[in-house]
């Protein structure tokens, strides 16, 4: 398990920002200014944000748990508030909304500037990234690399519909970019090569094993509440995990508890996730009926 999660930490994000530009590429057409794109994200996205930490996550943690040690609530809502990024401390597993928020918006800015040209795209930000150059409002938040992994999903999106002879390419060129960057002891392109090539060949078998209809997907509840697994899961393993604690002092196989361990840590937060999610969609779905009922009758009544 440790060397199936060293794995998986060694490129998982990037890997997230990847998927995000390779599906941006696909709905694109849905933004056709930069303020229509900042009004959708900003719902999507940063209203997420301020929900889930406000009303679940900062409550957990700051009442239920020693996660922000002698903080004040007050210091912890204002640093909360103002996206105080102090290593996730603050925004906790929420920082990865906030990155992804700006990650739209300065995309769509540089392509913008360079007329669409894919070329001078990916060079100025194959720029920034190479010379750590920091973003107004997005550097502080996180390290603008992610932009990186977001252009090339973007442009891995585009082409391969284009020149589907991309997928073989690559295929063979980061294999080579990679053994070049262990011969030469290039950490920087040791380490980018190396999460490149897992996201592309997740990206690859996956495309190749998910091929459920749109009736089957909707039927599976992890697809339908994913994003609401994301919001709700690290907040409740600090109201779940701790019950484990108490059973490692008890006189138990090892084994046993890594069982134990592994499926409260997975499979039980989900099934709360799910079951919450399904809770709140319901709630969400009655009192916006309400609403319009109301909004329904009062314009009869003045009709």
């Amino acid at each position: 398990m440790h060397r199936i999660g060293s794995f998986i930490y060694s490129f998982h994000m990037p890997f997230f920002f990847f998927l995000s530009g390779l599906t941006f590429f696909l709905v694109e057409g849905k933004y056709p200014s930069l303020d229509v794109l900042l009004a959708d994200k900003f719902k999507s996205l940063i209203t997420p944000f301020f929900i889930t930490g406000l009303f679940f996550m900062i409550p957990i943690k700051y009442f239920f748990t020693s996660f922000y040690g002698d903080d004040s609530l007050r210091r912890v809502l204002f640093r909360f508030m103002t996206f105080y990024h102090d290593t996730q401390v603050y925004t906790g597993h929420l920082w990865f909304l906030l990155t992804l928020f700006w990650t739209f918006p300065i995309f769509y800015i540089i392509h913008k500037i360079f007329l669409k040209n894919d070329l001078f795209t990916i060079i100025f930000i194959i720029f920034l990234t190479y010379f750590n150059l920091i973003l107004p409002g997005y550097g502080s938040i996180s390290s603008n690399y992610y932009l990186l992994f977001f252009t090339i999903g973007y442009f891995y999106s585009k082409y391969i519909q284009k020149q589907p002879v991309i997928v073989p390419f690559v295929s063979l060129l980061l294999p080579v970019l990679y053994l070049i960057s262990v011969r030469f002891n290039n950490t920087d392109l040791l380490t980018l090569t190396s999460m490149l090539l897992k996201s592309f060949i997740i990206v690859n078998i996956c495309t190749l094993l998910y091929q459920e209809k749109e009736k089957e997907k909707k039927k599976n509840p992890v697809v339908v509440y994913s994003f609401m697994i994301y919001l709700l899961h690290d907040p409740l393993q600090y109201i779940i995990l701790p019950s484990l604690a108490s059973l490692g002092k008890l006189n138990i196989n090892i084994e046993i508890y890594y069982l134990l361990f592994f499926f409260v840590r997975i499979v039980l937060t989900i099934i709360v996730c799910i079951a919450l999610a399904k809770i709140i969609s319901y709630i969400t779905q009655k009192v916006s009926l309400n609403i319009n009922n109301i909004i329904t009758k009062r314009k009869d009544s003045h009709g």
